[in-house]
């Protein structure tokens, strides 16, 4: 077992269990590669696995040569904590307590995290001291200073429907109701489909500072990389959303890299 795993697997085991047991993700960023592990907890304290995955952005990469960290590696690190976090939601965890990093989260990072559910009680554990992020973020802008009760990782269904029954629309649409959007109320989901019959889905994933915000197109092609897979083999992608406001990005970055088709499915209340 590797030290990082061992380490995630250790903080895992910290966090607070309700009487039911909890599901759980824990990341663990270093200076060359990222992981994290979503696993049930159960009240003993037993720790049963569900994923691991691991990204390597080299966030060290120049440090010692320039003295500070990199826009590209800061950009690839972030990359990979919203590729966790999503694939942390999808598999229905609903709290991330502790990450551990071997430094200081760079910016981008901690603005992403304060948008997390958990982020007033959110441990950031680095060699010789544990901080809360509230101490890495002073006079932080999120979610709670725009009277946004909860955050990103709560559960959401927001009672949307489509019409269509097929596969990939219904992977789409449910991508679609847990998505993330408090202040754009602009719910949306992408399921896209491999011409080997796989389906890979992402939700919007909003934050305030805007810049750090996910993409549902961006959540779906990340769980296919994720995979294995390239770009020239997805086969069909299926945008559900309520209103307009990912339609041109979705087909831009689609042309960008392929030639798949695009179905867009306005999403209603189906109330």
């Amino acid at each position: 077992m590797t030290a990082p795993r061992v380490r995630v697997l250790d903080l895992a085991s910290k966090i607070p269990r309700p009487a039911e047991g909890v599901r759980i993700a824990a990341i663990d960023i270093g200076s060359n590669s990222i992981r994290q592990i979503v696993a049930d907890v159960s009240p003993s304290g037993t720790i049963h696995i569900i994923d691991e995955m691991k990204a390597a952005p080299r966030l060290g990469a120049g440090l010692s040569r320039a003295g500070k960290l990199s826009a590209a590696s800061m950009r690839h690190a972030l990359e990979a904590v919203q590729r966790m976090t999503t694939l942390a939601r999808q598999l229905g965890a609903v709290r991330i307590h502790v990450v551990a990093t071997s430094a200081a989260p760079c910016g981008y990072c901690r603005q992403f995290l304060n948008e997390l559910v958990t982020a007033a009680d959110l441990l950031i554990v680095m060699p010789g001291q544990s901080r809360p992020l509230s101490e890495l973020l002073p006079s932080s802008f999120g979610p709670r200073d725009l009277g946004v009760d909860g955050g990103l990782l709560q559960p959401e269904d927001h009672g949307l429907a489509v019409d269509e029954a097929d596969a990939v629309a219904q992977a789409a649409l449910r991508a679609a109701n847990m998505s993330y959007a408090p202040y754009s109320k602009s719910y949306a989901g992408v399921a896209l489909r491999t011409n080997d019959g796989r389906l890979f889905s992402g939700p919007y994933a909003e934050n305030a500072a805007f810049n750090p915000s996910l993409s549902p197109l961006q959540a779906a092609l990340s769980q296919l990389n994720l995979a294995g897979g390239a770009w020239d083999d997805i086969g069909e992608v299926v945008l559900v959303a309520v209103d307009t406001l990912h339609d041109s990005a979705t087909r831009t970055v689609l042309g960008a890299i392929g030639s798949a088709p695009l179905r867009v499915l306005r999403a209603r209340n189906s109330a």
